[in-house]
């Protein structure tokens, strides 16, 4: 047998400041090896201390050759038992036509912890691999239902869809498996832990029933095509995929869209409710030969009730990253089921927290965050938009619900808008099908180019295209005394100037100043006194005996003047305040 080939671990630095076609060649140069590379057999008998018994019992070589029948023993064993039973792979490469994990059922790998960077070869300790030559068309991996009792659980392992024994580099795409990785029919607690799937040409996770599950680790590589993404979230026939955490989910260099939740007309298969993702990390970059940015969607949400991204990191072209687009109709028939009238999709997307970036290698130009059809609420909330070449959000004019982006952080390019909002008809903003309620009642929470408002409007620190296109800039910061006191917007190279929310102004004066310090002058005048809160952002500032005082012009409230209760000795020091406005009904 030919022995393994020794290959040092590259960082991803050294892939990186590879230059031009030396980068190719010493891509190809490590797949070429790694494509010939034959792991060790698994061991005939291992150990593990939550596993009942090893694979190897059952006559399963883990070389790349076919263990279908042996893995296929092991699970019959394991499925015929009267408590739950759990299987060991040991260390090697597991050749399947395909498997089918029965409830209850856990396969654990062993052996060292998978990395995206191969070594001899091999993507971890235990892998499962398509047989070479297979015909077969379906999953390579399926846990199994029903729905109940569910159960069938992943551990410590990767799904490759190449066989190292296949001819050809691993970098050639043509010998990747076109189907689904893994597939998760198994409805309850259907689990993945430290699992990576890489190299499918169709779906590397697709899960059609999930339910009361929490995930761990779990990364697609190199999975999708142009018309499938690399993960997939729907709902069974007669059920729905619901209350279920994602916990640091890794999607990269996906062909196309990496994460597809709900996406599609069908009112039962297609909706979703109740997912978390904490710390999702997705990437569609330019760093890996072949791999291109995404041109649809990275983040494409459909029909879905209470989703919620917790501090993601996701870097993808703006064509866009996120986009949320309800495709079932408001007025569609009602479609009773598990989770309620399919209709019924209160709570939308929430994304709190982490970084949106926009990678520039793109013409499509269309947002980080697009907004529209028949959507049930969208909020954005403390969010780093960064590098963007278009704007952080957009929310078109079919989107007739609440829209909410507040204390988000935002970097654009020159003349890129911050916030598109194309909704025009105030009016038509009202809570859709009340019928369908009974004596529930939903409050609008939007306001179109209005006054701003906390908790009934879009909101970044800065100002919001209106849909004729009309200049709201941002509000004015003057001084009461130009001679002697100097003001201005604080942070103003990153965060850039405020708005009539909030924002940090700074004053220092040169003598000892009057009593008026700062004037804020609103870009839209208010037709009702707001309130003005004020914090104060340094020490020496937090000793000053400062208040507001709202100035008036006619019938509208045109601003706000910070004022000090005793007049304010000179001195070196620049204060700063950030204030807050909340406009009150």
């Amino acid at each position: 047998m030919e022995q393994p080939t020794a290959i040092r671990r590259p960082s991803r630095r050294s892939l990186l400041t590879i230059g031009g076609g030396s980068a190719l060649a010493a891509v190809a140069a490590v797949a070429s090896v790694a494509a010939h590379a034959e792991p060790a057999t698994a061991a005939p008998v291992t150990q593990h201390p939550t596993a009942d018994r090893s694979v190897s019992d059952f006559g399963a070589r883990g070389d790349g050759h076919d263990d279908t029948a042996a893995l296929r023993s092991a699970l019959e064993w394991a499925s015929a038992a009267a408590v739950p039973r759990a299987i060991l792979f040991p260390p090697g490469i597991y050749a399947v036509e395909s498997l089918e994990v029965p409830p209850q059922v856990r396969l654990v790998g062993q052996g060292g912890g998978s990395s995206r960077y191969p070594v001899d070869g091999a993507y971890g300790g235990a892998t499962i691999v398509p047989a070479v030559d297979s015909v077969a068309s379906g999953p390579l991996v399926t846990l199994a239902g029903p729905g109940t009792p569910g159960g069938a659980v992943l551990e410590d392992l990767v799904v490759d869809g190449r066989n190292f024994r296949t001819a050809g580099l691993t970098t050639d795409r043509s010998t990747w498996a076109a189907r689904t990785g893994i597939a998760v029919d198994g409805g309850f607690e259907a689990e993945l832990r430290r699992v990576r799937v890489i190299r499918f040409r169709g779906i590397g996770i697709d899960v059609r029933s999930l339910n009361n599950a929490r995930w761990e680790t779990v990364f697609v590589d190199l999975c999708g095509s142009s018309s499938q993404p690399a993960m997939r979230v729907r709902s069974p026939e007669d059920g729905a995929t619901n209350f279920v955490v994602f916990d640091s989910l890794t999607i990269e260099r996906s062909a196309d869209t990496a994460l597809a939740l709900a996406v599609g007309t069908d009112p039962r298969r297609d909706w979703v409710s109740n997912l978390t993702f904490t710390g999702l990390h997705v990437e569609s970059t330019l760093d890996t030969p072949g791999v291109a940015l995404n041109s649809g969607a990275l983040i494409d949400i459909g029909n879905v009730r209470a989703v919620t991204f917790l501090v993601p990191q996701i870097v993808g072209a703006p064509a866009p990253i996120v986009r949320y687009r309800q495709q079932i109709p408001t007025d569609a028939t009602v479609v009773p089921g598990p989770g309620g009238d399919v209709r019924d999709q209160q709570g939308g997307v929430a994304i709190v927290g982490g970084h949106l970036h926009q990678h520039s290698g793109s013409n499509s130009r269309v947002a980080a965050v697009h907004v529209t059809g028949n959507g049930r609420g969208f909020s954005a909330s403390g969010v780093r938009f960064a590098h963007c070449v278009a704007p952080a959000v957009r929310i078109d004019e079919s989107f007739r619900f609440d829209a909410t982006v507040l204390g988000c952080s935002v970097r654009t390019q020159s003349g890129v808008e911050r916030v598109v909002d194309e909704r025009s008809d105030e009016a038509a903003l009202r809570h859709w099908a009340t019928q369908n309620h009974g004596d529930f009642s939903v409050t609008r929470d939007a306001d179109v180019r209005g006054d701003v408002r906390v908790g009934r409007a879009l909101e970044l620190g800065t100002a919001i295209t209106a849909p004729d296109g009309t200049d709201e800039s941002a509000p004015t910061v003057e001084s009461p005394e130009p001679g002697n006191t100097a003001v201005g917007w604080a942070e103003r190279s990153s965060r850039g100037p405020g708005s009539d929310l909030l924002g940090e102004v700074w004053w220092r004066h040169s003598k000892r100043a009057s009593a008026d310090l700062v004037r804020v002058r609103f870009a839209r005048p208010k037709h009702s006194a707001p309130a003005v809160l004020l914090t104060p952002r340094k020490s020496s500032t937090a000793r000053l005996p400062i208040y507001v005082e709202l100035e008036r012009e006619g019938p509208v409230w045109t601003g706000f003047v910070l004022r000090s209760a005793d007049p304010c000795p000179a001195g070196p020091d620049t204060h700063v305040v950030e204030y807050l406005v909340l406009d009150r009904r």
